[in-house]
């Protein structure tokens, strides 16, 4: 995962400068780059997910049927929501309801709480920008403060990842 941090840093870095760059030209610019900023985090953290669950059931899972199904699920999963995409979907079908509860019980709770938030606010964001034009009346939170949200994004996950392969 330490990969894809730098390069979803660089990236959004690159988009903010964008953004800054046009802050005193060009109006609809910054609601591009806004737009840009949110989706391209978004994928990001989908991506993450996915790929915890996936390094997890490569290393665990023996059976090629077991290995397809996860896969299979991954493949079926759109979204980023805690409760409902990683947790519902994909967890407990990969470690089961006795081992999420201890997964969730040896979490720091702060820093699930504040993931938790994070993706909230970012899924209801993305889902009203993803069903909608741009349009020069909006106002878009500028991709600094969406990189912001990153941080404790990628803490939760990074904790996840650590405690789930203590599980076993």
């Amino acid at each position: 995962m330490s990969a894809e941090i730098i390069e979803i840093k660089k990236n959004l870095g690159k988009i903010n400068d964008l953004y800054t760059k046009s802050e005193n030209e060009d109006s609809e610019a910054l609601l591009f780059y806004s737009k840009l900023a949110i989706l391209e985090l978004c994928g990001w953290i989908e991506e993450s997910m996915d790929d915890i669950i996936r390094e997890y059931a490569k290393k665990y899972l023996k059976e090629q049927s077991n290995i397809n199904s996860i896969n299979d699920t991954i493949r079926k999963t759109s979204g980023f929501d805690y409760n409902e995409h990683f947790r519902e979907k994909m967890l407990i079908r990969l470690i089961g309801l006795i081992n999420i509860e201890k997964l969730e019980t040896n979490l720091d709770q702060k820093i699930l709480e504040q993931m938790k938030a994070a993706l909230t606010y970012l899924r209801e964001y993305r889902d009203k920008e993803a069903h909608t034009y741009i349009n020069i009346a909006k106002k878009l939170d500028a991709p600094s403060f969406t990189l912001s949200l990153l941080e404790p994004i990628r803490k939760g996950l990074k904790e996840i990842d650590n405690k789930l392969n203590c599980l076993s």
